[in-house]
C-alpha cells in the first residue's frame, strides 16, 4: 500500500487538506480514506505496527506538535501523543520500536512514540 496525504500547491500558496489516500498496486487505481483528524501539509508520514503515522506539518500558519495514527482495518484515524516541538520539513523513521524525528530546524532528535503506548 502507498499512501499519499496533506495538501497541493495553487498558484505560489499551499492547499492545506485532510484528505488521504492510498494507491493499491493489483489495481492500478487510488482510492480515498477516511479524512485525517488535523489539516496539514509538510508532515511526516511512516509506517509502524500496521498502522500509518502523520506527525507535524504545518496548518497554514503554524508548525504542529500533533500527530495521528489510521488504522487500515478500521478506516479510522485516532489521535497519538504530541512531540515535544514542533516540526516541519523533517525526517521521520523507525528504528528499534521507537519512531524517531529530525529536524531540519534543529540539532534535537527526539522520539516520538514507544512501542507500548504507539498502538491504542
Amino acid at each position: 500500500m502507498l499512501l499519499y496525504c496533506g495538501w497541493w500547491f495553487k498558484l505560489d500558496r499551499p492547499l492545506v487538506l485532510n484528505t488521504a489516500e492510498y494507491y493499491n498496486p493489483d489495481t492500478n487505481q487510488w482510492t480515498l480514506i477516511t479524512p485525517m483528524g488535523t489539516p496539514r501539509y509538510d508532515l511526516g508520514v511512516v509506517a509502524y505496527m500496521g498502522h500509518i503515522f502523520a506527525v507535524g506539518g504545518r496548518d497554514g500558519s503554524r508548525y504542529q506538535r500533533s500527530a495521528e495514527a489510521y488504522d487500515p482495518v478500521t478506516n479510522t484515524w485516532y489521535d497519538v501523543p504530541e512531540m515535544v516541538h514542533r516540526h516541519s520539513y523533517f525526517d521521520i523513521a523507525v528504528m528499534n520500536k521507537q519512531i524517531f524525528v529530525v529536524s531540519l530546524a534543529s540539532t534535537y532528535l527526539f522520539y516520538l512514540l514507544r512501542q507500548n503506548n504507539a498502538i491504542m
